[in-house]
């Protein structure tokens, strides 16, 4: 299974966004070749991992969109800790 190359990517990502901010210093401007090129390296690390995991992505997102929506409808939000 490829859950350390999906971390790997993710952690790639979030050192694009460290470097883009000077590490928090200044106003998040992306390098967007690069933030891309990451982000799909991630996705594709995801998509194996749940072809892998016999995982339907297509249904993970819509139930995820319903979980948000149903917070939103009740709360405001769509966060999980309010």
């Amino acid at each position: 299974m490829r859950v350390l190359d999906l971390v790997s990517e993710v952690g790639e990502i979030s050192k694009e966004v460290l470097k883009a901010t000077s590490y928090g210093k200044k106003p998040l401007e992306l390098h967007k070749d690069k933030f891309s090129e990451e982000m799909g390296d991630a996705l594709f690390s995801l998509i194996c991992v749940a072809n892998n995991s016999d995982i339907d992505l297509a249904d993970c997102l819509l139930r995820v969109l319903e979980k948000y929506q149903t917070r939103i409808d009740e709360k405001g939000n769509p966060a999980s800790n309010k």
